[in-house]
């Protein structure tokens, strides 16, 4: 009866090698989105409103799809908006606002950086005296630009925020609130997405190792 042969340690080697390239090229292959995320502090000029307060905490999380599918906002290159938007929350001094946003605007540098999440399905501004869902209020949020490409995808990188305000603006003009402004004291920034033809080499190259060990 033909023994089996066993496998020398360099082809053991050579195979847990391989082994971590495929699991590694399968685990990247399902990270298709990517999720961001803060907290910080309003400060004393804050407004009230669904998302604001003097001196009260606030938190936000949300998932996009990485690449981002993206248009430019009203035809400006440097503001590119997205809605696919999953997973999303806000929380107020610890309560959470259950408002759904409309849409991310995400800015070049020339803008400012960062992002803006817009709310216009309900909430309200109570300092100054209008519905959210019959003009808007926005959430922004200054610093590095979080992206590179350009419509109709753009992929996320990772970056800081620092300061962030709370824009609030009646139909009819009402009241800029850009002035109360609050403190970021976490930030999770996106990180970018595997390219497919890195993901495609991780695994040519974990067959070539296979199949050379093989031969000997």
């Amino acid at each position: 009866m033909k023994r089996a042969s066993r496998l020398s340690f360099p082809q053991l080697s050579s195979f847990f090698v391989a082994f971590l390239l495929l699991t590694f090229g399968a685990a990247t292959a399902k990270a298709d989105s990517t999720t961001i995320s803060g907290s910080g502090i309003w400060g004393t000029g804050a407004a009230i409103t669904s998302w604001s307060a003097p001196n009260d905490s606030w938190s936000f999380s949300f998932t996009v799809p990485n690449p981002t599918p993206v248009t430019f906002f009203h035809g400006d290159t440097a503001e590119l908006v997205t809605t696919a938007i999953s997973n999303f929350s806000y929380t107020l001094n610890g309560a959470p606002v259950n408002i759904p946003p409309a849409n991310i605007i995400f800015f070049t540098t020339a803008e400012g950086g960062g992002f803006q999440i817009q709310f216009t399905a309900g909430g309200f501004d109570t300092t100054h005296g209008f519905s959210c869902a019959s003009s808007f209020c926005e959430f922004d949020a200054f610093g590095d630009q979080l992206f590179t490409g350009t419509a109709p995808f753009i992929t996320l990188t990772a970056g800081k925020i620092a300061p962030v305000d709370f824009d609030q603006q009646g139909t009819k003009g009402g009241f800029d609130g850009s002035l109360g402004t609050g403190s970021t004291t976490s930030f999770t920034g996106p990180t970018a997405t595997p390219e497919p033809a890195t993901l495609s080499l991780l695994a040519l190259g974990a067959l070539g190792i296979l199949a050379k060990n093989r031969k000997k």
